[in-house]
């Protein structure tokens, strides 16, 4: 079943993260993630000091097809972006979901943000968040 997650940034959390403090929050650490990887280039090449964090963030979490959905609430609404999980993900998860997912929500908190409480969301909006987010096949010219 999926689930609906909202995060909030927390009162007395900044608004947005460096770099030294993300390395800081992989220490201890030995995976990872194809997006935190994709993303530490993007900054690396942009040469941002800093990564700005959302006030309100909306994750929904579908295990039965091993990825996620996230978007950006405040402090402008953003569309929502999908997450395809690794193998390394979808073994983790496989083996224990509330492990895998305390993981992942234990960075966020330590980051700012603060949990709320996991909703049941519906598979038939799950699927339709799939749909939209599908990348679509670039046509080839030649």
């Amino acid at each position: 079943m999926a689930q609906k997650i909202l995060l909030q940034l927390g009162k007395e959390a900044k608004p947005h993260i460096y770099i030294h403090e993300i390395r800081a929050l992989m220490d201890g650490d030995n995976y990872l993630s194809p997006q935190l990887k994709q993303m530490l280039l993007t900054l690396r090449k942009a040469r941002a000091p800093y990564l700005r964090l959302a006030g309100l963030k909306e994750i929904v979490i579908y295990p039965e097809k091993s990825m996620h959905f996230e978007r950006v609430i405040k402090p402008e609404l953003t569309a929502w972006f999908r997450i395809d999980w690794s193998i390394e993900e979808q073994i983790k998860y496989a083996q224990d979901p509330a492990a895998f997912l305390g993981n992942v929500f234990s960075n966020y908190r330590k980051m700012g943000y603060v949990v709320g409480i996991p909703e049941n969301f519906p598979l038939d909006k799950a699927e339709e968040l799939n749909k939209v987010t599908t990348p679509k096949e670039k046509k080839k010219l030649w």
